[in-house]
């Protein structure tokens, strides 16, 4: 994995953002484990925030867990429903 991620985490352990594009790149490399975790940290460091809540979903259906996916967008939407269209990309 990009040491740039790694470090970046390290120096900043409590940003989601850094766990989301940790997740991100994890999931790139085929480790979705870790990928999972990653985003699991994020969504606990902000679970009001959209993003690791999609990607989770997005991951989960790459995975073939498509219904574990589902509550995921839903969360999605009722966070924020006027930014519908990737949830709803997502979910179908």
């Amino acid at each position: 994995m990009s040491g740039r991620i790694s470090r970046a985490v390290m120096l900043d352990p409590d940003n989601p953002t850094v766990w989301m594009r940790r997740s991100l790149a994890l999931m790139l490399l085929g480790r979705w484990n870790a990928s999972l975790e990653a985003n699991e940290r994020a969504i606990k460091l902000d679970p009001h925030s959209v993003e690791p809540y999609l990607n989770r979903a997005w991951m989960l259906n790459l995975m073939g867990r498509p219904a574990e996916a589902l509550p995921l967008t839903d969360k999605a939407l009722a966070l924020n429903p006027s930014n519908a269209g990737w949830a709803l990309r997502v979910e179908c």
